[in-house]
C-alpha cells in the first residue's frame, strides 16, 4: 500500500463523507499526522506483504482462480484450507476494544508474533490504498486506536471486506461487510482451546443455528437470503 495515497484518499473521501467532520472544529493537520504515524508504524511494504503475509494467507484461505472469494460463489468449507473448523456470526466493525483484546489472547495462545489485516482489493478503488496492516502482538488497544482518520476508517467503518490472521497460520477471520444481506464474520481455527471458546462465547448471542450449518457443504449465501430477504 502507498502511505501518501492512502492518507489523501481517506482524508478527502471517506473521513468527511462518513463522519461529517467540520474542519473548523477538528484540525485536519493533526488528524493527518496521527494517521501518518499509524501507517508508518503498521503499514506493510509490498515486499513484506509478498514475502511474509501472502504465504501465510495461502495456508488459511482458499483463493480460487476462477471465482471471487465470496459467499455468492463459494460454500463455507471452500473458503478455508483443510484442517480448519469455523463458526460464523453477525458482527461489525472490524475491531473494538473487547474484540481486539480477545484476538490478542488468541494470538498468544497460538504463538503469533503479528496480526495481519488485509483488505480485499476492489475494482472500484486503487489497490494502492487497500489496507495491508501488520500489528505486533502485545500492542494495546490504546496504542493502535489513535491513528486519526485511518483508524476511524479501518476499525469503525464496516464497508469493505477483510482477511485477518496471525502469522502462525493457525487461525483466521474473514470479515464480509460488503454483501447485500448483513455484516458477518467467520472465524476459523485449527485447534480448539479455552481461548477460542472464550472468543466464541463472546459472540454467542450473534451466532444462530442458521449461520452455523450442520453440513459444511452448505454455504452462507442461501442461508443469508432466507434470514434477510425482503418481505
Amino acid at each position: 500500500m502507498n502511505i501518501e495515497k492512502c492518507l489523501d484518499y481517506y482524508s478527502e473521501s471517506f473521513y468527511h463523507e462518513f463522519w461529517g467532520i467540520d474542519s473548523q472544529i477538528v484540525d485536519e493537520n493533526v488528524l493527518r499526522l496521527q494517521a501518518l504515524d499509524f501507517l508508518r508504524h503498521y503499514a506493510m511494504s509490498d515486499s513484506e506483504y509478498k514475502d511474509h503475509c501472502a504465504p501465510v494467507m495461502q495456508t488459511v484461505f482458499c483463493f480460487p482462480s476462477e471465482r471471487t472469494f465470496s459467499i455468492e460463489s463459494m460454500t463455507l468449507d471452500e473458503m478455508f484450507e483443510d484442517g480448519f473448523e469455523y463458526f460464523s456470526y453477525n458482527s461489525s466493525p472490524l475491531f473494538w476494544k473487547e474484540s481486539y483484546e480477545l484476538i490478542m489472547k488468541v494470538c498468544m495462545e497460538y504463538g503469533d508474533k503479528n496480526i495481519f489485516i488485509v483488505e480485499e482489493e476492489s475494482c472500484e478503488k486503487d489497490p494502492e490504498v487497500a489496507f495491508k496492516i501488520k500489528i505486533p502482538v502485545g500492542k494495546s488497544w490504546e496504542e493502535i486506536s489513535k491513528g486519526g482518520y485511518i483508524t476511524d476508517v479501518l476499525f469503525n467503518m464496516p464497508n469493505h471486506n477483510y482477511y485477518v490472521l496471525g502469522d502462525s497460520g493457525m487461525w483466521g477471520k474473514w470479515c464480509d461487510y460488503d454483501n447485500r444481506f448483513s455484516d458477518y464474520e467467520t472465524f476459523c481455527f485449527k485447534r480448539m482451546s479455552p481461548v477460542v471458546l472464550e472468543y466464541k462465547d463472546y459472540f454467542s448471542e450473534y451466532i444462530t443455528e442458521q449461520l452455523v450449518p450442520e453440513k459444511k457443504s452448505k454455504g452462507l449465501s442461501e442461508i443469508l437470503r432466507q434470514l434477510f430477504k425482503k418481505k
